[in-house]
């Protein structure tokens, strides 16, 4: 969270300004489609990033599922090898380390989003048709809208971009 809110805050103290280039699709192109694209660049950036993070941070998955492989493996060759409580011990660490990994990975995505689309003037909200008044409440607002869907992932993006445009093509339909 303290990545979400320090990358919002950046982001639109410092770039929520004018001279950054604008987003404006191409025809053709989808009004989500730089959101899609920041979330599948963020997405492979921070598998890097999560990579150099040190393993004694308890972000080491490799290292936790060995040892809950061990701790099973040693409880079904009890006796004296190792318990169920092991086993269980080592599957509620491989748990932590997930949880760990989620919540930082989700950070950096969000952080970096914020960047990304506050440098171009890309607002989900916008892109939605939601008017938003000036001021530094309503930037970091739609600032930390955009971040919470970039910092989701591409997929959960696709899956609302395609309930959206579902959604429009139903209303134009109807309205036809």
């Amino acid at each position: 969270m303290a990545l979400l809110v320090v990358g919002s805050v950046v982001a639109t103290l410092l770039l929520g300004t004018k001279w950054g280039p604008t987003y404006i699709p191409a025809a053709g192109i989808g009004a989500f489609a730089l959101f899609y694209v920041a979330a599948q660049a963020i997405e492979r950036l921070v598998e890097v990033l999560v990579g150099l993070i040190p393993a004694r941070w308890t972000f080491d998955k490799p290292a936790a599922l060995k040892s809950l492989d061990s701790a099973i493996v040693a409880a079904e060759n009890a006796p004296g090898g190792g318990t169920s409580k092991d086993a269980a011990n080592a599957k509620a660490n491989l748990e932590q380390v997930v949880a760990n990994r989620t919540m930082v990975t989700f950070g950096l995505a969000a952080a970096l989003g914020t960047v990304l689309c506050s440098y171009f003037e890309a607002n989900f909200l916008a892109a939605l048709g939601v008017k938003m008044g000036t001021g530094f409440g309503n930037e970091l607002l739609t600032v930390l809208v955009t971040a919470l869907v970039i910092g989701g992932g591409s997929k959960q993006l696709h899956d609302l971009i395609t309930k959206v445009s579902k959604s429009n093509a139903s209303a134009s339909a109807a309205g036809s």
